[in-house]
Order: structure tokens, then C-alpha cells, then sequence
């Protein structure tokens, strides 16, 4: 079986968001079969306590992003399909993009990007475009806003 491209930069992208949540003394799960999820995140207070609750995440990885300067954004399209599956969760889903060319991770917050920009599964055929801004990048700080929107602040 030969490693390819596509095999070591998904292992980047998840080296990559694991560290960022690893910095704010949270942990990850990885998940190894493919069921709609690459794996959760369970947060810890100041003190380190656990925190009840998860967010899952979905991790795309790439070495060409579709960057769109109208809207200082990538852009990604995602599957009926797929959420169907994530906008009923009832926990929080982040969609992670891995840009492998600049070692970056963007993120969005998919039911709230769906509330936000006024979208519902009917306006959906097969696929969607969604946008991840250039300024949503997966670091310390995304990790504190994932732990506010776990725990409902």
C-alpha cells in the first residue's frame, strides 16, 4: 500500500487542530472510522475540570484551498448527505478546513453558519457552498469559543 499526498496532509490537519486544542489544556479524540466525524473535542474548565458535553468536528484537508477574494473566504462544498446528518445534532459540529500550503486551520460553526446566513436543508439540492472566512482561523481562541458554545454561554 503506498502513503500518498492526501494521506500525510490529513495527518497534518489533525496534528495541527490537535495542537491548538492540546494548548488550552482541552483533549481530542480521533475518531478512525469515517461515519460523518473525524473525531470530538472535550473541554476542561480553568481549574481542569471536565466540562460535560462534546463538539464534533469534521477535518478537510488540502494542499489547494479555493480561496474567494469577494469574500476574503475559502470556499467548500458540502453534501445534502452530510448535512443531514450534522444539522440535527445536538451538539456543536465544526466544519475545519487544513490548509496545508500555509499550515493553517479555518473553521465554522456549522448550525450557527446555517442560522446565520438564513439557510435551511430545503434550500439545499445535492450540495452547498459554504464560505470559511480567512479571519476564522482554528487556534487558541476558536477552542475558547467551542467550550462557550459546548457549554451554552
Amino acid at each position: 500500500k503506498q502513503r500518498t499526498r492526501q494521506h500525510i496532509i490529513e495527518d497534518l490537519g489533525f496534528n495541527n487542530v490537535e495542537k491548538q486544542v492540546l494548548l488550552t489544556g482541552c483533549i481530542i479524540q480521533r475518531y478512525f472510522a469515517d461515519y460523518g466525524y473525524d473525531g470530538e473535542i472535550h473541554t476542561f474548565d480553568e481549574d481542569g475540570y471536565y466540562e460535560n458535553g462534546y463538539a464534533l468536528f469534521q477535518l478537510k484537508s488540502t494542499d489547494k484551498s479555493k480561496f474567494v477574494k469577494q469574500y476574503n473566504a475559502f470556499a467548500f462544498d458540502l453534501s445534502k448527505r452530510d448535512l443531514e446528518l450534522w444539522l440535527y445534532e445536538k451538539v456543536p459540529v465544526l466544519i475545519i478546513l487544513y490548509d496545508s500550503t500555509t499550515d493553517t486551520s479555518y473553521f465554522i460553526e456549522l448550525q450557527n453558519y446555517f442560522k446565520q446566513h438564513k439557510k435551511t436543508l430545503n434550500d439545499v439540492n445535492k450540495f452547498v457552498r459554504i464560505y470559511i472566512p480567512l479571519t476564522d482561523v482554528f487556534n487558541i481562541e476558536a477552542v475558547q469559543l467551542v467550550r462557550q458554545l459546548k457549554n451554552g454561554l
